[in-house]
Formats: structure tokens, sequence, C-alpha cells
């Protein structure tokens, strides 16, 4: 979903989410778990190495996705309270 389709409650709850630091704990904790297994996985099976790489992109894709919403909005209502004066 688009920043710019997303109403101020909706950035909002985006915002605290991405800045919640249980949140923010936890994703870490399961990047760097997922990281862990990867590493420590036999070379003989890469599947599964690649299936804890995936989950670490996923982690990370979320995150950046969060912070593009969250960005992208406080341009967006910048720009919309420059346009209201």
């Amino acid at each position: 979903m688009s920043p710019a389709k997303l109403d101020r409650a909706q950035l909002e709850a985006a915002r605290q989410i991405f800045t919640h630091p249980l949140v923010n704990e936890i994703l870490g904790d399961l990047e760097t778990g997922m990281l862990n297994s990867a590493v420590t996985s036999k070379p003989t099976e890469p599947a599964i190495v690649a299936a804890y790489l995936a989950e670490v992109r996923a982690i990370r894709s979320f995150r950046d996705r969060l912070s593009f919403i969250v960005q992208d909005g406080d341009e967006t209502l910048k720009r919309e309270k420059q346009a209201g004066k």
C-alpha cells in the first residue's frame, strides 16, 4: 500500500510499530537468530540455509517498508501543512 493512500491514523500506527522498542527488539532477535542458524547450518543443506536467509530478508524488507511509509508519510503531511497555510 502506498503511503499516500494511508490516512493519518494508519501513518501513526506505522510510526508506532516502527519506533516501538519491543517490536525492534523482537525483530532484532529474530534476525540474529536466523543469521546464526544460517551460519551454523550444515553446508551440505543449502535449502535450510536459504530458508533462514529468506527469513532474514523478510524481516529486513518489513523494516525497510515501515521506514519508507513513515518517512514518506511525514513528507506528505509536511507538504499538506505547507499547502494549507
